[in-house]
């Protein structure tokens, strides 16, 4: 048979594999959410990772500064969350239409 782990009595956060860890942190950053949304992004958000998406004409204007403010907004919530971004593992893709390819 396997062996048994030590016990040990937590004062904060829950038991490693819980269940409960994952939708704890969904609760906690539910609020993120709005916040996308509030810049017309819509998210995907897990414990490791937010994906935005967000749609555009090739022809509209101001997708860097609405990019941005949603980023800086994020930073933002994400300091007051005690929260960290790895820069280093953060990506910006765009996936054109094949009709918008033709307008370029």
């Amino acid at each position: 048979m396997g062996s048994v782990s030590v016990l040990h009595s937590l004062v904060t956060g829950v038991p490693q594999g819980s269940l409960l860890g994952p939708l704890l942190f969904s609760i906690y950053t539910k609020s993120l959410g709005s916040i996308i949304n509030s810049h017309s992004f819509s998210c995907h958000c897990s414990a490791n990772v937010t994906q935005l998406f967000f749609s555009f004409l090739v022809s509209a204007i101001h997708i860097n500064e609405r990019t941005s403010a949603c980023l800086a907004d994020i930073s933002t919530w994400m300091a007051k969350h005690h929260l960290k971004i790895k820069i280093n593992k953060t990506e910006l893709q765009f996936i054109p239409y094949k009709t918008s390819l033709l307008q370029l």
